[in-house]
């Protein structure tokens, strides 16, 4: 148990040291480690255990008994950007904020929006087109019930 502590100790010092470091600045490309340290970051943070067993079985592969390290090597041995790609795509599209934000609002679905909509095209303008419908024929039944209340309270006036 001591041993396991001191890793944990050595570990939290190196972590807080690499943060006050200028490592997040390098403009070098992500190495292959760094790609797959990012995945297993979002897939262990940020997506949850039903996304994870629905979108994502057998992401680590057969190496699940191996521990972390073996995990890791598996992982690494196997990977491929494909994997990076699919898990940075799914936490983009599960990240935006809905109630009064939304596309036109607010910089991260705004963004979403943009960087999805070229990937499925007929499927935004399909749901844009029944939108405006239903807010067509919403508009059109509220303005009918504005006049039947107006005209209803002109009566209630002469009356």
């Amino acid at each position: 148990m001591a041993l396991i502590c001191r890793y944990n100790k050595l570990f939290e010092e190196v972590i807080r040291m690499v943060r006050e470091s200028e490592y997040h600045n390098s403009k070098k490309t992500l190495t292959t480690d760094e790609m797959v340290a990012f995945c297993l970051v979002l897939f262990e943070n940020h997506i949850g255990w039903h996304n994870q067993e629905e979108f994502f079985k057998g992401f680590l592969g057969k190496s699940e008994k191996k521990g972390a390290a073996g995990v890791v090597e598996e992982f690494r041995k196997n990977f491929k950007k494909e994997v990076f790609h699919k898990l940075i795509r799914f936490v983009m599209a599960r990240e935006v904020h809905f109630g009064e934000l939304n596309h036109l609002n607010n910089n991260v679905n705004s963004s979403v929006y943009t960087a999805i909509r070229p990937f499925l095209t007929k499927e935004f303008e399909t749901i844009e087109t029944d939108f405006e419908e239903k807010r067509i024929k919403r508009e059109k039944r509220l303005n009918e019930r504005i006049a039947a209340l107006e005209k209803e309270n002109e009566m209630l006036k002469s009356a």
